[in-house]
């Protein structure tokens, strides 16, 4: 027989229409799959469309009984498939081959060996029945084994089907807790909102009340420092009457002097201690400020000249410098002075060689002392 050649096996490959019918349509069923089935079918331009899955393994299964196109198509697809790696075992004897197929009914080689068993050109009738037989209840087993599987499936189907009825309920629910939460949610933010406004109301409050106590507290202290500044005023008004008294009786005694000298700068008496300010330059640094005036007409009614320098520093020391250079006699009270302006009034005096008198206040009459001891100096 040499219907097919196979290389170095030549005439060791019976044909597929040759083999025991039973076992090339349990190849053809297995070993092929729908799809595999139909692309051979169209292949040869057989119209497969409208045909069923049976209806395409019926044709094939009828096509395999002869020789002709189909069939010997479908024996070149098999052996194709089935026929590598599995080309040593023809060479063994029909028992190792036998034995070969039981060890591996069940799996994956099953079908190549099987293939080899069916296309060989000396299988023993007795050979083919048993391979039938082992391929018969092989399928039986399957099938019990799909049954069960189907069974099984339609347990798992119901139970599935549940799952899912289970799962709609709790994603509704979940729908409603959601909506429930987002609705506390906006609430909850509703309320932070409006305790944030309390709480911004309430600080609004508590700054406005720390601000009203805080101008209070100022209120009071201004209050204070108003009625300090009162009765520093009295003192001042009463210190300032004195003095204004005290320069009267000044200008008294100096209209008495003119009086007696006939208005001449020398000569006086002893009772005019101011006749030698003529034509003299009296600068007083500080003192009472509002007692300029009465400085100034007490100076030119000895027939002196003021200058008056405030004491006050800023931007004043180069005035103050110029007042001093040509400045006759230098008054300076303390205590009506600051620190800095007393030191740099004896700083000046000290670089150009002038004479400070720094009193204890700035009375009149301490004035007019310095003017005394200026004539016993004279």
């Amino acid at each position: 027989m040499k219907h097919e050649v196979d290389g170095t096996l030549e005439g060791t490959i019976r044909p597929i229409w040759m083999a025991d019918l039973p076992l090339a349509c349990f190849l053809i069923g297995c070993c092929l799959s729908c799809s595999d089935r139909r692309q051979l079918l169209r292949r040869l331009d057989i119209p497969v469309d409208r045909m069923t899955s049976f209806d395409v393994y019926e044709l094939l299964a009828h096509a395999i009984k002869d020789e002709n196109a189909l069939s010997q198509h479908v024996n070149q697809v098999l052996k194709g498939k089935l026929e590598p790696e599995i080309s040593a075992l023809r060479a063994q004897n029909e028992t190792v081959m036998l034995d070969a197929c039981r060890e591996a009914l069940g799996g994956g080689d099953f079908y190549r060996k099987l293939w080899v068993a069916a296309t060989r050109p000396d299988l023993s009738q007795k050979s083919q029945h048993e391979l039938l037989g082992l391929v018969q209840m092989a399928m039986f087993d399957s099938f019990d084994d799909v049954f069960s599987s189907h069974g099984k499936v339609k347990k798992l189907v119901r139970r599935n089907e549940q799952q899912a009825r289970m799962l709609r309920e709790l994603r509704m629910k979940l729908e409603r807790l959601q909506t429930e939460k987002e609705q506390e949610l906006s609430e909850l933010r509703t309320r932070i909102l409006d305790m944030e406004s309390m709480a911004a109301d309430a600080a609004v409050r508590h700054e406005r009340g720390e601000r009203e106590a805080a101008l209070e507290q100022e209120n009071a202290e201004l209050h204070g420092m108003l009625e300090e500044a009162l009765d520093l005023q009295t003192e001042q008004e009463a210190k300032l009457q004195t003095l204004s008294a005290e320069l009267a009786r000044m200008q008294a005694i100096h209209g008495t002097c003119s009086e007696e000298c006939g208005g001449r700068c020398s000569g006086c008496t002893e009772a005019c201690p101011v006749c030698n300010l003529c034509r003299k330059r009296v600068l007083i640094v500080g003192g009472v400020e509002r007692m300029e005036p009465q400085y100034r007409t007490l100076v030119e009614s000895c027939g002196g000249i003021l200058d008056y320098h405030d004491g006050k520093m800023q931007g004043g020391a180069k005035k103050l410098e110029r007042s001093l250079q040509r400045a006759d006699i230098i008054i300076c009270p303390v205590n009506c002075n600051s620190h800095g302006a007393c030191l740099m009034v004896k700083n000046l005096a000290k670089k150009h060689r002038k004479v400070v008198h720094l009193l204890p206040n700035a009375s009149i009459s301490t004035v007019t002392r310095v003017f005394g001891e200026v004539v016993d100096a004279g």
